[in-house]
């Protein structure tokens, strides 16, 4: 394998890792406690409420990863977008198609979760198609908060690689469903 991919696999491997400070944590400790007092009074059954606490330690996970948890990634004065897609950008020598491709691989994989798990907790009736709908919604609103906080760059590709991944978890959870014998949802 080439040299330059294996470092462009470290660089978004080292960037892309949560990165959590003593601040974050207690933030979003207290968040959970809140959550799990909400929770517990649900109708939810046991399985579901813990799919949800899973679900909420993904989520947490995926705000430090994108835009919390950035180290040295200061507010910027200016909204950062960039709304050509990565194939059809130019590139100059400094810069690494390669690793478009993989920030998009990656991103993929990063909503995979999201789409294995909104199905589960929803309703039967539409249950995959909302749960793609939530997962494109929720997406353009990550890239959304990022534009508008100034805490990450708004990016087209993100919003196609982060549905994608949702969408491809939506269909991952239908094809276990659907050659398991016994209902996820109980």
């Amino acid at each position: 394998m080439d040299t330059k991919i294996l470092e462009d696999i470290g660089y978004i491997i080292e960037a892309r890792t949560p990165k959590w400070s003593n601040e974050l944590f207690i933030m979003f400790m207290l968040v959970f406690i809140g959550f799990i007092v909400v929770l517990f009074k649900t109708k939810l059954n046991l399985k579901q409420k813990l799919v949800s606490i899973i679900f909420y330690c993904y989520i947490a996970n995926v705000l430090v990863v994108t835009m919390l948890g950035r180290e040295g990634y200061e507010i910027s004065e200016n909204m950062r977008a960039t709304f050509i897609p990565f194939f059809l950008r130019d590139f100059n020598e400094t810069e690494s198609i390669t690793k478009y491709i993989l920030e998009f691989i990656f991103n993929i994989f990063l909503f995979i979760p999201f789409g294995l798990i909104i199905p589960y907790l929803l309703k039967e009736k539409h249950k995959y198609r909302n749960a793609i709908v939530i997962g494109v919604i929720s997406t353009i609103a990550l890239e959304t908060t990022q534009l508008v906080s100034k805490l990450g760059t708004f990016e087209i590709d993100d919003i196609t690689a982060n549905s994608l991944g949702a969408m491809v978890g939506v269909l991952i959870y239908y094809k276990i469903r659907k050659h398991s014998p016994s209902d996820l949802n109980k």
